[in-house]
């Protein structure tokens, strides 16, 4: 089913509604995303799987504001269910009063409930789910029915997460999407003090029964997925079994796991044979002092080179993520930063500013020293300043954060990561992608020689006749250069967004901040 005409005069028993987001954050892809000719990166899994656990006697609808926006007054639902995060938030409240003012009944549910009170969401909501919806949604939709909902459902005890559901992918457009997220297990043994997973999903790591994912892997409508669980590969054990069923599914694979995985090559080697293609980690810090402040110990003692040499061996990218303003921060350690995403190489480097996401340890610090600014919820999301440095002041990080993000995708410094990171045959691997089609790889092989051949930067030559070089001699499969090239021009379109509205996005810095 393709996303509902916001014209046309839709009727539901239940709407399920992900409101739009405002910005994303380059390393989410925005650029690539359009290239590709797609919407977004991922659909929303929770409302999809919620969609699953109705039953099918109700009339349903799942419609993602960040594919098409959504007009209340145009579509008629008894219940809408809305996931609630903070950056949404406002948008949210705003679309929830004029659907119950057109008689809708409304319930919230997501990650910012669960992390914070709910006296804000039920000014605008009928009823709101903490926690995990799974639990209490069954018993929602019994009091939906007899005309008694309550305001507050709360699951007592996490849920086993043994199995779930399929998601119910045929009630979104498919074909608006990079990739299909899938979660195989939940929680997170550690206990980061900015991380808010904890307060989500608990500390004890539930996974769900092998078997269970297979089943939904295959039922997926593109063979392109990306694990959201926090750390894939933290219950080895588990992660072995999953990857050696997925031998042979065609799957194209994206996860999250800690440094830790460099030390298991064996792992590494089987994910790969099962089609993973990188693995999102978070280093965060290259100073020590940073990490046993906010309680990312798991990263201390760890030679970040040699794990990342060790998965790129593997013929596995690292998507390597780090934060930046943290008390001990400097500017100099953004050009440290910088060095270090060259020489390791890691050409896939997100820098964001440190948060003190609601319901964690380091809110509630942040708060108690007076440090958190309070800027707008919509625009919390990593790329602008939110918690007060002892040192240096928010201009000075941004303009610090922004000159970065430059020098480490500046072409010149791509080249050289690439001609590091492929020399060695480590991505040989052929790579099959029958989701694009014939047409778009004759579009996309066009894009390509007008990004990079039609161009006064000599860099961008250097780099396509160098991959090309390694295609010719079989050192690099021709799908992996050519969606390595893709992303690197989409990366660097972000970066020139990010240039041109620096000046808009220290203006409004200035006005959150008020000069403190």
């Amino acid at each position: 089913m393709t996303q509902p005409n916001p014209t046309a005069g839709n009727a539901c028993d239940i709407l399920f509604v992900n409101p739009l987001h405002p910005f994303s954050h380059y390393f989410t892809q925005p650029e690539l995303v359009r290239l590709m000719r797609k919407k977004n990166s991922l659909p929303p899994l929770s409302l999809a799987l919620l969609a699953a656990l109705t039953p099918d006697a109700y009339s349903m609808i799942v419609w993602d504001e960040d594919i098409a926006p959504i007009d209340p007054e145009t579509i008629t639902a008894k219940l809408v269910a809305m996931k609630l995060v903070t950056p949404t938030s406002t948008r949210a409240y705003a679309l929830a009063d004029r659907f119950r003012t057109c008689g809708a009944k409304v319930v919230f549910g997501g990650p910012h409930l669960t992390a914070t009170t709910v006296e804000d969401a039920l000014k605008h909501a009928d009823a709101v789910v903490v926690g995990e919806a799974e639990g209490v949604w069954s018993g929602l939709l019994k009091d939906f029915e007899g005309n008694a909902l309550q305001r507050v459902y709360s699951s007592k005890d996490l849920i086993p997460f043994v199995a779930s559901a399929i998601p119910r992918w045929d009630l979104l457009d498919m074909g608006a999407y990079l990739s299909v997220p899938v979660q195989a297990s939940r929680g997170c043994p550690y206990n980061c003090e900015f991380c808010n997973v904890t307060a989500n999903f608990g500390r004890t790591v539930r996974v769900r029964d092998v078997d269970n994912v297979l089943e939904e892997l295959a039922s997926i409508p593109t063979k392109r997925v990306f694990f959201v669980d926090d750390n894939i590969t933290i219950n080895r054990r588990f992660a072995r079994e999953l990857v050696q069923g997925m031998r042979g599914m065609g799957i194209a694979w994206f996860c999250q796991a800690s440094i830790d995985i460099g030390d298991d090559p064996a792992l590494l080697d089987a994910m790969a044979a099962a089609g993973c293609e990188n693995i999102l980690i978070g280093f965060e810090s290259l100073n020590s002092e940073n990490l046993e402040k906010v309680g990312k110990l798991h990263n201390l003692q760890k030679d970040y080179k040699t794990a990342i040499q060790r998965i790129n061996a593997a013929g596995i990218h690292v998507q390597a993520t780090f934060i930046m303003g943290f008390d001990n921060d400097t500017v100099e350690d953004f050009e440290r930063l910088h060095r270090f995403s060259a020489d390791a190489p890691l050409p896939f480097t997100a820098l964001s500013f440190l948060a003190a996401p609601p319901g964690t340890r380091l809110e509630r610090r942040m708060k108690e020293e007076g440090r958190l600014y309070a800027i707008p919820c919509e625009i919390n999301g990593g790329l602008l300043p939110s918690v007060r440095h002892p040192s240096l002041g928010p201009l000075t990080l941004y303009n610090a954060f922004v000159d970065t993000i430059q020098k480490v995708y500046r072409f010149d410094t791509i080249y050289a990561k690439t001609r590091a990171l492929f020399g060695a045959g480590w991505f040989a691997r052929p790579k099959k992608d029958n989701d694009v089609s014939a047409a778009d790889k004759i579009r996309l092989g066009l894009l390509l020689v007008r990004a990079y051949l039609v161009t006064k930067d000599k860099w961008r030559r250097r780099l396509f006749l160098y991959l090309f070089s390694l295609v010719r001699t079989k050192t690099v499969a021709p799908e992996r250069a050519v969606i390595y090239l893709l992303t690197m021009h989409a990366f660097s379109l972000s970066v020139d967004a990010m240039v041109a509205e620096r000046e808009e996005k220290l203006a409004l810095i200035r006005s959150y901040t008020q000069g403190k």
